[in-house]
């Protein structure tokens, strides 16, 4: 059997979903740390997400700048940031993810340590609001309960098809432990602290990403604790002003 070179590409691809792929890069030194900033390019209308990425950027630089000289910091280590901004635009809606690394070494030495960065902001694109869940949603706490209510389990499934696999059933049965016990604290937070971006896994139907906690699930990995959902299936439960940010494709 033979197949067309675009048979893996989808069949339908929502007209109004994009990743904006243009940067404008930023490379700082300072005493004692460098950070290496790759920023989305916005446009005028997306204002509100150019500041907050810039703000973040400055707030990670500025915090590398006086860690080193904070009472009982080695005064010898280096900072290194790594940060990359991503912007996706879907309708109404734009969204911008921070990704990247702050890694803590001693200069001579292979002593390091490396912390994940992550944030993202959500964005109403015609009055200018960045919003968070409870903002978007006319009723929040029903639609927090219905995605929570097989949404743990979900990803519960995840993680331990991913990362559990160890040679005994009980250790198989302590890390599946460990799993749940961080998605239930990473859910357990209030809504309104959780973070929102665009999801485009599918083409035919963007999605909100939310991720409970900027925390990665474990040491061992970069992964966070989230879980993405068709933005139609948000519709019923999104306020009024919101709910045809989206249009409808066939």
């Amino acid at each position: 059997m033979t197949f067309s070179q675009d048979w893996m590409v989808p069949a339908c691809r929502h007209p109004i979903s994009e990743t904006i792929s243009q940067h404008v890069y930023d490379d700082r030194h300072g005493d004692g740390y460098k950070a290496n900033i790759s920023y989305a390019v916005t446009g005028s209308e997306l204002a509100p997400l150019d500041r907050a990425q810039h703000d973040f950027a400055e707030r990670l630089i500025d915090a590398a700048a006086h860690t080193r000289y904070e009472h009982g910091t080695d005064i010898d280590g280096f900072i290194s940031i790594s940060i990359g901004f991503r912007l996706l635009r879907a309708g109404d809606f734009a969204s911008i993810e921070a990704s990247g690394n702050r890694v803590t070494s001693r200069p001579g030495t292979q002593s390091f340590r490396t912390t994940p960065i992550y944030d993202s902001w959500f964005m109403h694109v015609p009055t200018g609001q960045l919003l968070r869940f409870d903002d978007l949603m006319q009723y929040a706490d029903v639609a927090a309960e219905s995605l929570l209510h097989n949404g743990r389990t979900v990803i519960l499934e995840r993680f331990s098809r991913i990362y559990v696999s160890a040679p005994t059933e009980a250790e198989r049965a302590e890390k599946t432990d460990f799993f749940a016990r961080r998605i239930s604290q990473a859910t357990g937070l209030p809504s309104h602290e959780w973070r929102m971006s665009l999801y485009f896994g599918d083409p035919c139907a963007p999605a909100i990403l939310l991720t409970f906690d900027t925390k990665p699930v474990d040491v061992n990995n970069n992964e966070y604790i989230s879980i993405h959902s068709s933005l139609m299936s948000w519709r019923m439960f999104m306020k009024p002003q919101y709910r045809d940010a989206i249009p409808l494709v066939d």
